[in-house]
């Protein structure tokens, strides 16, 4: 089981639900970018208030679902690293800080520009 989920996340992946998952990702990691650029102007913002937080509410699951996916799937010697340096791998930094702002609304700082790092996925 965790051998078929490490394939479906696997970028390139050889089992037959990878390229969709693929196609999830990149098209959710654009409608963030959309999402956050137009979260910036405020008419629009007010306008559509319950899109917006809907929008990241469903996004959020997505990458959340991904992350956990990664995490729970680690194979040592699939990936030829230990945990620890897998889960502080670079991806995995990237995903965990584009998340962090979410989960931290009952704090009163603004963390939304955490979510930028969304942009390095594409790379």
């Amino acid at each position: 089981m965790l051998n078929k989920i490490r394939e479906i996340v696997a970028v390139n992946g050889k089992h037959p639900y990878s390229s969709a998952f693929d196609k999830l990702i990149t098209y959710s990691v654009l409608l963030a970018i959309i999402h956050l650029t137009l979260e910036t102007e405020v008419t629009i913002y007010e306008r559509y208030k319950s899109v917006f937080i809907w929008v990241e509410r469903i996004l959020t699951i997505i990458f959340t679902v991904e992350y956990a996916m990664r995490i729970i799937s680690f194979n040592k010697s699939y990936y030829q690293k230990s945990f620890v340096q897998y889960v502080f791998s670079v991806d995995l930094l990237i995903d965990f800080l584009a998340l962090l702002p979410f989960y931290l609304t009952l704090l009163p700082l603004d963390l939304r520009y955490l979510r930028t790092f969304r942009l390095l996925r594409l790379a």
